[in-house]
């Protein structure tokens, strides 16, 4: 903006300056006019200082005109650098407005943020509080199902009922049976039982144990040293005598269930007790005296 007001003021100047000189010319045309009788030289020296004052002139208009067209052209490039001045303000006020804008968005997100972080907090409390929850409602399923299961097996366990215990004699070579009490008689102990229905107990074979007991405390047993073994729910073995299997329906009694019991040796006096067992429970039993 200096230069401009620079350029501005010799260019006034210059005006000034050309317009003194045809104001020193045009008196000096005047003056030659009204003094014809001046001698020549005079005139001559006139007409030289006046051709000087010519060129001057031109020359002086030749540097408006250069000076005018240099300010029209620095005129034009000013306007330029304002409509780019402008348009670099109107984007700087747009980049201000963007940046006020951005900056509450960016203040609204980060209140977003630490509301959501809160509440990522509180549902992983909510989620660890669940999981406990979950573990404990599922060790309480263990042990319900655990109940279950063994309220299922308790209430599977078949019951013996309508127990009889025959000490037997064979005789015509077995075929014709008699009962008696007396101890050197007996050739068999039978066993005569029901099986009385149960509703939960699945259809299927179901393995009854007969453990019988002579007069001296010992298991009647084919082979004591190999007898077979079965298990009680409390985990503990227990030796039987008799394994017998039979056919139940679920919600059906099994009668007049039979189990005799043979031995080479004979009967020794004195009393038999028999115990029945199904799933390690024991279901039943009774005694026989013999003489």
């Amino acid at each position: 903006m200096n230069n401009q007001s620079s350029r501005y003021a010799y260019l006034m100047v210059c005006c000034l300056f050309v317009s003194t000189l045809f104001s020193c010319k045009t008196k000096d045309s005047n003056a030659a006019q009204n003094n014809t009788n001046t001698p020549s030289v005079s005139v001559a020296a006139t007409n030289t200082v006046s051709d000087s004052l010519q060129a001057q002139y031109d020359r002086a208009r030749a540097k408006i005109d250069d000076l005018m067209t240099e300010r029209s052209r620095m005129d034009s490039q000013l306007s330029i650098k304002n409509a780019e001045l402008a348009k670099l303000k109107g984007k700087l006020k747009h980049e201000q407005k963007t940046s006020h804008q951005y900056a509450a968005k960016l203040k609204n997100e980060k209140k977003l943020v630490e509301k959501l972080t809160g509440e990522t907090r509180d549902y992983a409390d909510r989620i660890g509080r669940l999981q406990s929850q979950n573990d404990m409602l599922a060790a309480q399923k263990d042990s319900l199902l655990h109940q279950y299961l063994a309220l299922k097996e308790l209430g599977s366990v078949l019951h013996a009922s309508n127990i009889r215990l025959t000490a037997l004699h064979l005789k015509h070579h077995g075929t014709k049976e008699k009962k008696t009490v007396k101890a050197r008689k007996a050739n068999i102990l039978r066993v005569n039982f029901d099986i009385d229905e149960n509703r939960i107990a699945e259809n299927g074979t179901k393995k009854i144990y007969l453990v019988i007991i002579g007069p001296d405390g010992q298991l009647l047993s084919d082979n004591v040293m190999v007898a077979g073994m079965m298990s009680t729910p409390e985990g503990n073995s227990v030796k039987y005598s008799v394994l017998k299997e039979i056919a139940l329906k679920k919600g059906e009694p099994v009668k007049d269930v039979t189990v005799d019991w043979k031995q080479e040796n004979n009967y020794k006096k004195g009393m038999y007790n028999i115990a029945i067992y199904n799933g390690g429970y024991k279901i039943g039993g009774g005694s026989v005296d013999l003489i």
